[in-house]
């Protein structure tokens, strides 16, 4: 697998977003996995990541520890006293 495509879908339109993503990598010749993120096993996923050559970008939540995150950027979202 060359890339894996996780996503979180309330009303389905990132299901689909994540979906031809996945698709469109494929038909490009990069093996991919679609999953939504109740069956993501970070274990294997951190393995996976840190076994990549070169760099990998995750995104992810404040708090988050299956890798060694550091800040990238803060962003302010829409939502009261959140942040991104």
């Amino acid at each position: 697998m060359n890339a894996i495509v996780i996503y979180e879908s309330l009303t389905g339109n990132t299901r689909r977003a994540a979906t031809r993503i996945g698709a469109d990598l494929d038909a490009s010749g990069v093996s991919t996995s679609v999953c939504p993120i109740t069956r993501i096993d970070y274990a294997a996923l951190a393995d996976w990541a840190k076994a990549r050559p070169g760099q990998v970008i995750a995104c992810e939540n404040e708090g988050a520890d299956w890798l060694p995150f550091r800040e990238l950027a803060d962003v302010k979202t829409t939502r009261p006293n959140r942040r991104s």
